[in-house]
């Protein structure tokens, strides 16, 4: 069959769309909450797609886009079971997974709960899925809060069980005074230096 030079034109033109089509194609899907994402302090605040949870799609990948907070040393806290199912990281600067991704430390350290300090020098800091196992949901909470105030709400149930065990060793009798003054010396001693350092 005779091929008119017309026609390769036509085939390379195609040819040449199709791949600048692949070319935008973007690795990384974002997900857009509804309603927007707030950087005010305040409770946790659910991360939704209007009044539903977010879908994910096994194999696929995401991201999250954070406005930075209001004021510097803050921590945006992050709860959701999806951990279960995914693997993710947070990030400061995100280019759909290109060149070099510094990942910030996770200051919590539990399967559900994430603990990040967000920058205060970039616009939007980033919270990326680059792993999902299955199909499943994100049910998920968010919070902004001053980092002296999350340390202090999470060790104060400590410091409070650690009082209680003080005051649960009476009957106080002469011989236990010692000992319960000395405990109780050492735990003021420790919530003092406690308070100055997250109060700095």
């Amino acid at each position: 069959m005779k091929e008119f030079p017309g026609d390769a034109n036509e085939s390379n033109i195609l040819l040449i769309t199709i791949a600048v089509m692949l070319a935008g194609c973007s690795t990384y899907k974002e997900l857009k909450p509804e309603p927007p994402l707030s950087s005010a302090e305040q409770g946790y605040v659910s991360l939704t797609d209007g009044e539903k949870d977010f879908q994910l799609k096994q194999s696929d990948k995401y991201f999250v886009k954070f406005p930075r907070p209001q004021q510097e040393y803050f921590y945006l806290v992050l709860t959701t079971p999806a951990t279960a199912f995914t693997r993710s990281f947070f990030t400061d600067a995100f280019d759909d997974g290109e060149g070099t991704i510094n990942k910030k430390k996770d200051q919590a350290g539990q399967d559900s709960v994430s603990v990040y300090a967000i920058d205060t020098t970039t616009q939007f800091s980033f919270w990326v899925i680059d792993s999902v196992l299955k199909d499943g949901l994100l049910p998920m909470t968010y919070r902004y809060v001053p980092q002296w105030r999350y340390t202090f709400e999470t060790k104060f149930a400590l410091y409070q069980k650690i009082w209680r065990t003080i005051l649960s060793t009476g009957p106080f009798t002469t011989r236990s005074i010692p000992n319960t003054i000395l405990t109780a010396s050492i735990f003021l001693l420790r919530w003092k230096n406690f308070v100055r350092r997250t109060a700095g």
